[in-house]
């Protein structure tokens, strides 16, 4: 809410938002998700098997969402996808098998991939 707020104060229409516990960030997975913002769209985020909102574009309209759904008590940024205008696009191939780390052991092994390796198959 503030980011948005903050960059509706400031004349700027896109925030990014990215989660304290994303180890990986591509330039060019900013690059993608721009320039597939549309003027409909109030969110443009990744979706693999789930979607990835903590790595996604959110528009300065979605601002009056975000506020309803804090004053109802909901958190979940799924449950704030639903309600707004948003465009998927599939995860790039070189999205990181270990995107977010939570824990020690995780982030050792996300440190031993080298940046430019695809993700293990499934």
């Amino acid at each position: 809410e503030a980011a948005l707020e903050d960059a509706a104060d400031h004349g700027h229409g896109w925030v990014i938002l990215l989660s304290c516990d994303f180890v990986t960030l591509r330039p060019g997975w900013i690059r993608q998700l721009s320039a597939a913002a549309g003027a409909d769209d109030q969110a443009v985020i990744f979706r693999g098997e789930q979607p990835q909102p903590l790595c996604g574009l959110y528009h300065v309209s979605a601002l009056p969402a975000v506020r309803q759904a804090i004053s109802r008590g909901e958190r979940a940024m799924l449950h704030l996808l639903e309600r707004l205008p948003t465009r998927y696009l599939p995860l790039p191939p070189d999205w990181p098998h270990l995107a977010h780390v939570n824990t020690h052991a995780e982030l050792q092994e996300a440190l031993k991939t080298p940046l430019n390796s695809p993700p293990p198959p499934p």
